[in-house]
């Protein structure tokens, strides 16, 4: 990364024996952060406004996906309590939606906490899957971010 001088227009202007040029606000951040500020300003509010609204689709999406599981966690309940829990069908069945049933909750809990930090939502989410639920990670996860978690998992040494 280059460093740059942030006064040699000052300096240049003084040994040119130009008009003396007074350090103002206005003078130095256009010179700092140039003329073209406003533009990435509205790049920047659109990115911002894009992640939180995709994270806002994600979060009611992942309501629906907890509301249908919590309904399939107690009718599948309702059945192992009819069968004394003694079809393993069933158990295994009772299992899987009790842990989609975590799953859900704990991608509700980082998706909220992304509307308003999407880097720490997004931490809370990959130290659970990283920490609790290894196997989630190819479920829950997408498919792209898949690759960057199995190169944290198993480093390759080079």
């Amino acid at each position: 990364m280059p460093i740059y001088d942030i006064y040699e227009h000052v300096e240049k202007q003084k040994r040119e024996g130009g008009p003396k040029i007074e350090l103002s606000t206005h003078i130095s951040e256009a010179t700092l952060r140039g003329r073209h500020r406003q533009e990435e300003e509205k790049g920047h509010l659109f990115a911002t406004i894009a992640a939180r609204l995709f994270f806002f689709i994600l979060l009611v999406t992942d309501l629906f996906w907890g509301a249908y599981t919590i309904a399939l966690f107690f009718s599948s309940l309702a059945l192992n309590l009819l069968s004394g829990f003694k079809i393993y069908k069933l158990k295994t069945f009772f299992a899987r939606r009790y842990l989609n049933l975590k799953r859900a909750a704990i991608c509700a809990i980082a998706l909220l906490v992304s509307l308003f930090s999407p880097a720490l939502g997004t931490m809370i989410a990959c130290s659970y899957f990283l920490m609790y639920d290894k196997k989630g990670i190819k479920e829950v996860v997408p498919s792209v971010l898949q690759e960057q978690f199995e190169e944290f998992m198993n480093p390759q040494s080079k």
